[in-house]
């Protein structure tokens, strides 16, 4: 009869070491699948951060309301693309022009700089980034402002301003007005007759500048939708002007294409419009910003001699106190080719349009009085004022004044506590996209 095999026996130590033995390899699973946790968790952190939580972290902040990131990379994009596409331009026009010397050198030069700008050099990343980050500044601004002032812009509005921009005139291309003309008279003393003949009589507004009319924006000159000043990309990489009237299909077509070139730098309809909007909204705001503005402003009529050093102007001074002809002594003396054939007649100017000392003089020296030699950056002035009066302005001078008086209300805001910069702009600022991969993508 076979022995039946001897069952070990169980012991208590064993069943103990079992049982740590059976920890043990539950807390090496829980510890690797914790582990397998915390790398998924810092993976999907990181892809968290980098796509979602610094996109949205602020650049700047303006009043309650934040410039993200996101969208100021996208920005930066978008106005280096405008660059590039503007270097393009430049380029065809530089090899259309390859037969003419100076017209060689002259866009050579110009595409040096955009080469220069869109270096990868510190410094002009960071003058591109700090002029984007401005006028994203300023176009927060001027959106809260025209909000308070009740001041809006259509879907409409915005609609035909894209139209045009494209070259499409839903009902016919407009008419430029003709341009008024009104000449402002002045009743001069005997002591301005004894001094000089008046000048004929200047108009207020210049012919060259439509009053009341603006030349309709084409898609190769869309620059004015971009804050640098930057031409903007058209809708075609070889601008070329046709005679054939755009239809409304046609408008489509250059829009779509101009999106789908633009496809790598994300834009959109919606970010075209922005652009319109922002700068219709701007012409809108202005026009209330300035309502009080007068089309007029005191001015100094005057004449003067220039001359290089002190020396000379004390001799010309000397004779001009010893009665010479002033015509006579500007013809002799003056430096400045401009007037001194005509007796150094400047005509009439306002505040703003001569060196500042030379204004402080000049506006504050009565009718017929001569100055000390004043020295500027040009050389010593010496200025005698034939008059004094509250003049209309040009036109240009008019829109010019609208716009300084607009500039420095922006400033204003700009330079106040609503609005905050965060040093974080400055690390990223996207170099992309580039000349090198631009025309990569053209051969």
């Amino acid at each position: 009869m076979a022995k039946t095999p001897k069952q070990s026996l169980i012991t208590k130590k064993t069943l103990i070491r079992l049982e740590r033995e059976r920890a043990q390899r539950r807390w090496l699973i829980i510890g690797t699948i914790v582990v397998g946790i915390l790398v998924v968790g810092v993976i999907l952190y990181g892809l968290i951060d980098q796509y979602v939580l610094v996109p949205s972290k602020p650049v700047a902040k303006v009043g309650a309301e934040t410039i993200t990131i996101k969208d100021f990379q996208w920005r930066v994009r978008y106005a280096r693309m405008q660059m590039i596409q503007q270097y393009f331009n430049n380029y065809q026009m530089a090899v259309f022009y390859a037969n003419d010397e100076n017209l060689t050198q002259y866009f050579q030069s110009i595409l040096a700089q955009t080469e220069k700008q869109l270096s990868d050099d510190e410094t002009q990343v960071l003058l591109l980034g700090s002029q984007v980050l401005d006028t994203m500044i300023e176009e927060k601004i001027i959106e809260q402002e025209a909000k308070k002032l009740g001041i809006t812009v259509s879907d409409e509005e915005v609609e035909t301003d894209l139209q045009i921009a494209f070259g499409y005139f839903a009902h016919g291309t407009p008419t430029p007005l003709a341009i008024p003309t009104n000449a402002p008279t002045s009743t001069y003393s005997p002591t301005q007759l004894a001094l000089v003949t008046p000048l004929p009589t200047e108009s207020i507004l210049e012919e060259t500048e439509p009053l009341g009319t603006q030349e309709p924006t084409t898609v190769s000159d869309l620059s004015e939708l971009s804050p640098q000043d930057i031409s903007t990309p058209t809708a075609t990489l070889t601008p070329a002007p046709t005679a054939t009237e755009i239809t409304y299909e046609g408008y489509q077509k250059l829009k779509d294409d101009l999106i789908k070139n633009m496809a790598k730098i994300n834009l959109t309809e919606d970010r075209l419009r922005y652009q319109l909007y922002i700068r219709n909204l701007k012409d809108k705001l202005i026009k209330e910003i300035t309502k009080d503005v007068k089309p007029e402003a005191e001015m100094v009529w005057a004449r003067h001699i220039l001359v290089a050093d002190l020396e000379t102007a004390n001799t010309v001074l000397e004779r001009l106190k010893a009665g010479e002809d002033f015509s006579a002594l500007a013809d002799e003396f003056s430096n400045d080719s401009s007037n001194n054939t005509i007796g150094g007649d400047t005509g009439w100017f306002t505040v703003g349009q001569k060196d500042a000392e030379y204004e402080k003089v000049a506006f504050n020296l009565a009718i017929g009085q001569i100055s000390e030699p004043i020295q500027t950056v040009q050389g010593f002035y010496i200025i005698q004022v034939l008059g004094h009066e509250v003049r209309p302005l040009s036109y240009s001078q008019y829109e010019q004044l609208k716009s300084t008086k607009f500039n420095e209300w922006l400033q204003s805001k700009v330079q106040s506590d609503m609005v905050v910069r965060y040093d974080r702009w400055e690390k990223v600022i996207p170099t992309d996209p580039t000349l090198q991969e631009f025309f990569q993508q053209q051969q």
